[in-house]
């Protein structure tokens, strides 16, 4: 059986931020219907946020407003699941389960002083103790990319709910982290001169070299056009706009992508304990 499924290459499409026209990979590649696509999606996103706490869930709420994601495997909590499940809830329009991540990811993992004043410890507790202080950069990345979502889909409140202020806060320590502080053990989180994101922007080895995992070329794309419009020269930072930023269109003010995409849905099976069972799983 030959496949009808449009093929979607560069030269065939302007994207979906300059169409407005977000495709459905499960429709458009596997033939579901949007029917079936959603109550695949609404499974998975049941069983991963509100599943049975001993066998399905990974995430967790903590007093009035605050919740995280558990790394099963290490029983812990990690940048990196904290931030996509943030992604998971903006593209999915869920508000409260995006601001309980938040605010536990900033009371908990936030550094507020140096040497890492503005970055993230990676490493986690799950009662809030820090295992390990330094940043993981591609909690960042996914971190500040979900807060653009954010700023976009909902507006901005107060304080760390400025979901701009505080993308944009983040960008900055990653780019000026080394301007502010030389001496400071924590580097920016991009290497200048090879224009790459480094493994973790701390002085020595581990900023030497970068992580293929860490490469999200659509957010570097993204993260500078937010920015440029809350600078004074209104442009982007040079070194975004550099290897990634191209010359894109400017985001739609009224939506965001609201399906989850085959990227996504590979990173909710990265933090799920039981992939092969999970219910969101496309058939």
């Amino acid at each position: 059986m030959t496949s009808t499924a449009p093929i979607y290459t560069a030269a065939t499409t302007a994207g979906a931020v300059a169409s407005g026209n977000y495709p459905n990979l499960f429709s458009d590649l596997l033939g579901k219907s949007g029917t079936d696509v959603k109550a695949k999606i609404d499974a998975a996103w049941q069983q991963l946020f509100y599943g049975n706490g001993d066998t399905e869930r990974v995430y967790y709420e903590v007093g009035p407003d605050m919740a995280y994601v558990k790394d099963i495997g290490n029983d812990d909590v990690r940048t990196e699941g904290m931030s996509y499940g943030m992604m998971i809830a903006v593209q999915l329009d869920k508000h409260k389960e995006f601001d309980r991540l938040w605010t536990w990811a900033r009371k908990f993992m936030y550094h507020a002083q140096e040497p890492y004043q503005g970055y993230f410890a990676w490493h986690c507790k799950d009662d809030g103790t820090m295992i390990d202080t330094n940043p993981a950069s591609d909690g960042e990345t996914w971190f500040t990319t979900a807060l653009f979502f954010a700023s976009v889909r909902w507006g901005d409140g107060t304080g760390i709910y400025n979901y701009r202020a505080e993308a944009n806060a983040i960008l900055d320590t990653a780019l000026h982290t080394s301007d502010r502080n030389p001496s400071s053990i924590a580097t920016n989180m991009f290497d200048a001169k090879a224009k790459q994101v480094v493994f973790v922007p701390k002085v020595g080895n581990d900023s030497s070299f970068t992580d293929p995992s860490y490469h999200t070329p659509a957010f570097m794309r993204f993260g500078p056009r937010w920015q440029a419009r809350t600078r004074p020269s209104g442009r982007a930072p040079p070194l975004l706009a550099g290897p990634f930023s191209g010359q894109p269109p400017t985001p739609r003010q009224d939506s965001c992508p609201t399906m989850l995409t085959l990227t996504a849905h590979h990173k909710i099976r990265q933090i799920t304990k039981t992939s092969a069972s999970m219910p969101g799983a496309p058939g």
